[in-house]
């Protein structure tokens, strides 16, 4: 089972990975998506995401008539509901998946990815903005980004296509090799040593030591 936790706009790129995911797998191959979100009051509009993707469903079925011919093929996508989670609930959510999926036209940070890393989880993230400063290839499943490519809204513009087939290795690596669990168990470790509290810390303190070396300019 596959995980995301989001806020509900374009930025996060809800429409490639609902678009990724439904290439990817159909139902009798047992995948699924759990969705985590809620609608931000300046996106506007239904505030219920399990018509949104119904919706999402119906246009990208109209668009790509040969994909969707059986539409009860499709993965199963559930929403996980509107409220907010507490921290103990948002632990039993990424603890009770496999894997945990953002497909974000960009972030300063990435919380929600940090905290499935730390989880152990493997995390299939596009290679640029905040993410690419803690996510890395031994540690995730990386979604190359074009950054001289644009879209209209002027994010970097994302593949499906490679998102999709990103999704698929780590299902295929999951089940086969072992090797997706291996690289949730390197996240975490990764997210101790570097992000943990005493991680933090420790950088912090060596910061400050290169700084107070740096030759002043007066």
């Amino acid at each position: 089972m596959f995980v995301s936790v989001f806020s509900w706009s374009y930025r996060k790129g809800y429409d490639v990975l609902l678009e990724a995911f439904f290439r990817a797998f159909t139902r009798s191959e047992n995948v699924s998506l759990r969705i985590v979100s809620s609608v931000p009051d300046f996106v506007g509009g239904d505030k219920n995401i399990t018509n949104r993707i119904e919706d999402f469903k119906k246009e990208m079925c109209a668009a790509n008539v040969r994909m969707c011919a059986a539409a009860g093929e499709l993965p199963e996508v559930t929403w996980y509901g509107n409220k907010v989670l507490s921290r103990p609930e948002i632990r039993h959510v990424l603890g009770s998946s496999d894997a945990f999926a953002l497909a974000s036209r960009g972030e300063g940070w990435g919380l929600p990815v940090a905290e499935a890393m730390s989880m152990a989880l493997p995390v299939v993230v596009p290679n640029h903005t905040g993410l690419s400063a803690f996510c890395h290839g031994d540690t995730s499943y990386l979604v190359p980004v074009d950054e001289s490519q644009k879209d209209r809204a002027g994010f970097p513009r994302l593949s499906v296509d490679a998102f999709s087939e990103a999704l698929k290795n780590v299902v295929k690596d999951a089940r086969s090799t072992g090797r997706a669990q291996a690289i949730g168990r390197a996240a975490r470790q990764r997210m101790k040593e570097r992000w943990s509290p005493e991680g933090v810390v420790s950088l912090i303190a060596e910061r400050v030591v290169h700084l107070s070396k740096v030759k002043r300019w007066h």
